[in-house]
């Protein structure tokens, strides 16, 4: 999936599309829907919210 989603990254970009691409260390696919139980979900949710407000 990390493959694709450098694809998908490096396509986006090239199409002048704003992307913050961030990879997070021993989280699993979909850990985003984790929150609040995983401290990170919710940091990384924040962070999806400030870049969507921003753009």
């Amino acid at each position: 999936m990390l493959d694709d989603s450098l694809v998908l990254v490096g396509r986006a970009k090239a199409a002048g599309v704003a992307v913050e691409f961030e990879v997070w260390d021993d989280m699993w696919h979909g850990w985003h829907f984790r929150t609040p139980d995983i401290p990170e979900s919710v940091e990384a949710l924040r962070r999806i919210g400030t870049f969507v407000r921003a753009h």
